[in-house]
């Protein structure tokens, strides 16, 4: 698939998809989706690609879904049109929060409404000193979408989920900083550096031992402590008998670097 609204790179190990709209804040269109959705299977197809980021171009990350879409469609008058569009929103976020290798918001600016759950739905947010998180839903009159619901309670808590979804002010990067939500908040020209400083020591590491730590960590969200060590068990003796993990006890112990292949 050729993308109209996307950019797609792969560059040591690291896959960036970055939304292309930046004349309207890189604000989501319908037809963005299965961009999205195509864009990250192919990255999770790859076995070149270790570590995904999503960014956006120009100063915003991504101003949500594009407004002046929803008012043709409210002018409309058919609340079935209006369903029909936004229902779709946020199909994509199944295939980023089951990515299977490790994924890093770069938030280059502000990220509003939907495109806040696209910086939730990642597993790490590096954030600019710009880049406010604005959960706009309420204030325009929609409940959250994007998954929204189901991921923010999941890193924020469920208290400090309703009063940012209920109240819909603007997060500014210190804050969210302390909440959790962030990372790491660095100056503006210091963001590229500091994303590729994060993805390029994940990318460094085996791959089939870093996508079970994910697949255990999600696992063990909805499992029991007995379940998760059981399944801890099972996917470290899968992992002895990797050429990763007999090259990692190799370089440990001739004290040199290793160099992973990824099986």
């Amino acid at each position: 698939m050729s993308y109209q609204y996307l950019l797609y790179d792969v560059q040591s190990g690291v896959a960036t998809i970055t939304l292309n709209r930046p004349e309207k804040l890189n604000a989501l269109l319908e037809e963005m989706q299965p961009e999205l959705v195509d864009a990250l299977r192919k990255a999770a197809a790859d076995d070149q690609v270790r570590v995904l980021v999503i960014t956006g171009a120009g100063r915003a990350f991504c101003a949500g879904i594009d407004v002046s879409r929803l008012e043709q469609q409210a002018a409309g008058g058919s609340i079935f049109k209006l369903k029909k569009l936004t229902a779709p929103a946020g199909y994509f976020v199944l295939d980023l929060v089951n990515f299977p290798k490790p994924t890093i918001a770069a938030l280059n600016g502000p990220a509003v409404g939907a495109g806040a759950s696209i910086a939730i739905a990642c597993e790490m947010r590096i954030a600019a000193e710009g880049a406010r998180l604005v959960p706009a839903w309420v204030a325009r009159g929609i409940p959250p979408d994007v998954g929204t619901t189901w991921l923010l309670p999941r890193i924020v808590g469920p208290a400090r989920a309703a009063e940012i979804i209920y109240t819909a002010r603007p997060i500014e990067p210190k804050d969210a900083l302390a909440m959790g939500l962030y990372n790491k908040v660095v100056p503006a020209e210091q963001l590229a550096g500091a994303v590729a400083d994060l993805a390029g020591a994940i990318a460094a590491n085996p791959p089939i031992a870093v996508e079970f730590a994910k697949r255990a960590m999600q696992r063990a969200a909805d499992a029991t402590l007995a379940d998760a060590l059981d399944y801890e068990t099972y996917v470290q003796k899968v992992s002895f008998g990797t050429e990763d993990y007999k090259e990692a006890i190799s370089a440990f112990l001739q004290k040199r670097a290793p160099h992973f292949k990824g099986y």
